[in-house]
Parts: C-alpha cells; structure tokens; sequence
C-alpha cells in the first residue's frame, strides 16, 4: 500500500466507513445511459432528476478542480421484528436519526481532517445532495457492483448501506475497498425482480421509479394510482423487498451506529397514531430528525390509509371516517378507498 494511503484510511476506518478511491474523470457513457432512462419518463415526479443529468457523471460540474472521490459506504442493517395489523412498516434506514446527518457528520470530521493534512487542497463533502450518482461512483471505486435491483452492493456487507462522498482537489491514488479480488455479480437470480410487487423492477439493472413503493410512499406527491394501492402492503416510508431476498443480504451484520440504533421511528409505526395526527406541528415534534420529515405529515396519513386497507385493520374505521370529513382531497380520496376496501 502507498504511504499516502496508510496516512489517510485509518481516517474513515475510525468511523466505521467502507471505503474507496476512485479518479473523478468524467463518465460520458453512463450520461447517455441515464438520459436514455430519463426519456422513458421512469423518474416520476421527480424533477430534479432531470437537472442533475450534466453533474451526474461529472464530479468537476459540481466542484469545480475536483480530482479525486472518496466514496463511502455505512451500514444501517437491524434484523426486523415481526409486526402486527395495526402496524405500518417503516424502512431500516429511517428507524434511527436521518442518515444525511449522521454519515454528514463523519465525513464533515474526516474534510476538516484532510484540509489540515492537504492545506493546499480543496476538499468538499456530500451525503445525496448534489445530484452524484453515487451508486456508480461507489461501485467503480471498488465499493461493490450494481445488483439487477439497482442498488449497489458490497460483497462482504450486502446492500443495507448508505453511501456519501468526499470531493478532492488532490489526485490521490486509486484504492479498491476488496482489494484486488475480482468483484462477484447477481449471476442468475431474480429473486428481486420476483418479489417486487408493484412491478417496479422491469428488468436486470432496469427500474421504472415512479412505480416502486419507496418513491410512491415519499416523493410521489398526488393521489397514489388505485392500481397499486393494495400492492403497497402496509409500508408507510420506504420499502426494503428487494433487499430482504438478496442472497448477498444473508449474513448481514447488525450496525454499531449508535445513531440508527437508538430509533426515532423503529421498524414499525402504528397506525392508529399516524391517523391522528392534527397538524404539521405534531407531525414534527414526533419525528424531528429523523427521515420522516421528507414524506411530511400529508404523505405518511395517505400511506397509513392504505395500509389499514391492506392490513383488513377493522378497528381504525373510525379514523378513516374522520379523515374524509377534512378538507384535504388528498387525504379524503384515500380514506374513503381504504373504507370502502374494509366493508
């Protein structure tokens, strides 16, 4: 290993970071492949998508003079108790603080600590802010590959990581988190493609976005189409399917992230409690700090309305018959569906 090497890893292996190095040289064939993605209409509603097209292969339009990326990987798993039909199920990396804080607050620690060691140098941090594609980055920094579910994942520690990324004006060496192993692949399984109820996965390494229940459950922002209501299952934020069936999921260890262990939210949620929620005050008092505040209080009531539907959760009729009395059509759709779905 070069010296340069030995003097900055013990930097993120002190965080618990998996690691890797990679050139920030643009990627124009993975641009033409994205936008080919975007032309298909598979990014929803999710218009900043579209505005991230010039930066996503191109570190340099997001900080300009950038050399190299410091990709990092932290492990969020917790195996999941089983719930009840009262419940409404919240996905592993939002059961703890919001991940953006704390991988954010790692890598702010390790920048301070470059800058200090490279004070010639610029170095700039990001946790899913600025439109990278990350997952590709990371997979080419030797992090993993690209599963046919899309989502990058680690050989040794699966895919239940998030991941985030140092900008670097200093052309560091290249550095393979595996070494110089060859990296595995899915192979012939499908069980991703299999277990997808809402079809999202069209295919190996292809995903229409807008139909998958992550995207329905946070950022599609309208009424939720009819024919995928009761393919939703009783997911409130999230969903972790695919994940749960990887095979390279099997030996996944439990994170020493005391921050995702100490939960905000927890695996579940009941759904008597979400319906009951009066107003955004409430809404954030109960989940500060934590990634609910991304879905907001309109779309976790919406999701759990489906999920009392789904779950047959007779006795939170009532609630549903007060929420059509409210005047937020939103809110009065998805209640009157899940009642009429009960009866």
């Amino acid at each position: 290993m070069k010296p340069i090497l030995k003097q900055i890893l013990p930097l993120f292996r002190a965080q618990n970071l998996q690691v890797g190095i990679i050139s920030a040289s643009p990627i124009p064939e993975e641009r033409y492949k994205y936008e080919e993605w975007q032309q298909c209409g598979y990014y929803g509603n999710m218009n900043f998508l579209v505005r991230h097209l010039e930066q996503k292969y191109n570190p340099q339009r997001i900080a300009p003079g950038t050399q190299s990326l410091f990709m990092v990987a932290l492990n969020y798993y917790q195996p999941n108790p089983l719930g009840t039909r009262t419940q409404g199920r919240i996905a592993r990396y939002a059961w703890g603080r919001n991940y953006h804080k704390v991988l954010g607050k790692k890598l702010q620690l390790i920048t301070q600590q470059l800058s200090q060691m490279f004070p010639n140098e610029n170095f700039f941090y990001t946790v899913d802010s600025v439109g990278l594609d990350e997952r590709l980055w990371a997979a080419r920094a030797g992090l993993g590959f690209i599963g046919k579910n899309t989502l990058l994942i680690h050989p040794n520690i699966g895919s239940w990581c998030v991941l985030g990324e140092i900008f670097s004006t200093y052309p560091f060496p290249e550095f393979r988190d595996v070494g110089n192993k060859p990296m595995p692949n899915c192979g012939d399984c499908h069980n991703c493609l299999d277990v997808c109820p809402t079809r999202a996965l069209l295919g190996p390494y292809r995903k229409n976005s807008s139909l998958c229940i992550a995207y329905l459950t946070i950022e599609h922002k309208d009424i939720i189409p009819y024919e995928l209501r009761k393919n939703m299952q009783n997911w409130l934020l999230g969903c972790d399917l695919c994940q749960e069936v990887c095979p390279f999921n099997r030996h996944a260890v439990t994170t020493r992230e005391p921050d995702f262990l100490n939960h905000k939210t927890g695996p579940y949620l009941e759904l008597s409690k979400v319906l009951a929620i009066k107003d955004d005050a409430t809404y954030e008092k109960l989940y500060a700090g934590s990634a609910l505040m991304r879905a907001k209080r309109q779309k976790l009531i919406r999701n759990a309305c489906i999920a009392v539907a789904n779950q047959r959760a007779v006795g939170l009729a009532s609630l549903l018959e007060n929420l059509q009395q409210q005047s937020d059509p939103i809110l009065q759709d998805h209640a009157a569906w899940a009642l009429q779905n009960l009866s």
